[in-house]
């Protein structure tokens, strides 16, 4: 970026965080990376000026505003703020756990929320999470650097899989498929289940509610039989 002479004053410079959709008219989203001049007062952001260090040819400067409503909506890039950030947390659907019900959380889900448990699929080597170049900071790609995305396995119908837990499978094999069988559970996907292998994400949760009440059903009466 030294030898950019547009880019020589900024010897300190702030990335802005623009919010989703929140881009001028007739640019590319993908090669859109503004950057304006450090300051410390918070009070002067929105009066800056910045620049897409995608577009080196570029003369366009890029000023800002906070609302989708404003008449510069279009023209000034939005950025993003606290405000809208936990307006969309109060919305967002929690990846990391499941609903009561034992389904993936949604952004109307309500109540208490249930572990998720994370099985392995496809293993693959990534190296470091973290990209040097964060420290070093003389390289403005690690700006856009993206995070690692682990992804499903997928059936051959597109749909996502999962391999079944070892406590599953074992509890499969402790009560029998015959039992199971008479709870209307099908003998393909119980096999799949005592053998660990992929099942549709969706039928594995129900089986796996099923399989384990019956289990607590069964020790219930056999308790009140003591």
């Amino acid at each position: 970026m030294h030898r950019w002479r547009r880019f020589r004053p900024y010897n300190f410079f702030l990335v802005p965080i623009l919010a989703p959709c929140g881009y001028p008219v007739d640019v590319d989203p993908n090669k859109f990376t503004l950057v304006t001049p450090f300051e410390k007062d918070q009070r002067k952001w929105m009066d800056s000026v910045s620049i897409n260090t995608d577009d080196s040819r570029g003369r366009t400067r890029y000023r800002f505003t906070t609302s989708f409503e404003s008449a510069a909506y279009g023209e000034r890039a939005v950025v993003a703020t606290f405000g809208a950030l936990l307006h969309d947390y109060l919305r967002h659907p929690e990846s990391k756990s499941l609903a009561p019900n034992g389904e993936s959380c949604r952004r109307e889900t309500v109540g208490l929320l249930q572990r998720a448990h994370i099985i392995g699929g496809k293993h693959r080597r990534i190296g470091k999470e973290v990209d040097r170049r964060w420290e070093e900071g003389d390289d403005l790609d690690a700006i856009r650097q993206r995070p690692i995305e682990y992804q499903a396995l997928r059936s051959k119908t597109g749909d996502a899989t999962a391999i079944p837990g070892g406590a599953l499978s074992r509890l499969v094999k402790k009560i029998g498929l015959r039992k199971l069988m008479r709870q209307g559970l099908g003998r393909r996907i119980l096999q799949k289940i005592w053998r660990q292998e992929p099942v549709k994400v969706s039928t594995l949760r129900e089986y796996e509610r099923a399989i384990r009440q019956f289990t607590s059903t069964t020790r219930r009466r056999k308790s009140a039989r003591l």
